[in-house]
């Protein structure tokens, strides 16, 4: 028990679980006050999904011969290979918008 200076025989388990418990774990903090509603102000542009040209064009202005993200894709890879990689890409970043799941690699 804290600032108990007592000492006390245990002898049950339940006892002694009890004063494990409140030695190692003496309890959980109240939260302090919680925040407020913040004001946001209202959005500049609406949402909308990228696009396959909007894919093709970042892809077309990465550095062929950079150093590979730690993904350990290739740029030159990406360039080269752009026709069949966007149709893929799309969809992905599509369902990652949708569902809210964002992997933490990217």
């Amino acid at each position: 028990m804290p600032g108990d200076t007592s000492i006390q025989a245990v002898e049950t388990n339940k006892e002694k679980s009890c004063l494990f418990k409140m030695t190692f774990f003496p309890g959980i903090p109240t939260p302090g006050p919680t925040q407020t509603a913040n004001a946001y102000p209202a959005p500049k542009f609406k949402f909308s999904p990228v696009n396959d040209a909007q894919i093709h064009r970042a892809i077309s202005k990465l550095g062929p011969y950079k150093t590979p993200r730690p993904d350990g894709i290739p740029n030159i890879m990406l360039t080269k290979c752009m026709d069949l990689v966007v149709p893929h890409l799309g969809p992905l970043y599509h369902a990652t918008f949708k569902l809210g799941i964002y992997p933490e690699q990217w």
